[in-house]
């Protein structure tokens, strides 16, 4: 039985959510998967490595999606919480929703 089976899809991006922030507050690098939907993410910074963007989101949810051909597009992004805690997303393509 898949893990999606067993679980809501809600209820694993919040449990993949909360890993990855646990992870990237002990400095241990965490990634974030494709498709994985982190929830209350209100004012959260993101910084697009390659272009040096910065910006801020008031979106209740990030959606992150990625594919081969966006990994070779984006080399990485981390989400940043105002706390300065991170949540790299290496060759994914970060969205808001």
């Amino acid at each position: 039985m898949s893990l999606d089976r067993r679980l809501p899809r809600h209820t694993i991006g919040r449990h993949l959510a909360w890993l990855a922030v646990a992870c990237a507050a002990s400095g241990a690098q965490a990634q974030t998967a494709p498709g994985t939907v982190i929830t209350n993410v209100a004012d959260y910074s993101y910084v697009l490595d390659g272009d040096r963007r910065q910006g801020r989101t008031n979106a209740a949810t990030i959606t992150v999606e990625g594919t081969e051909a966006a990994a070779s597009l984006v080399k990485s992004q981390t989400v940043r919480a105002p706390d300065g805690s991170a949540t790299p997303a290496s060759g994914a393509v970060v969205t808001y929703a």
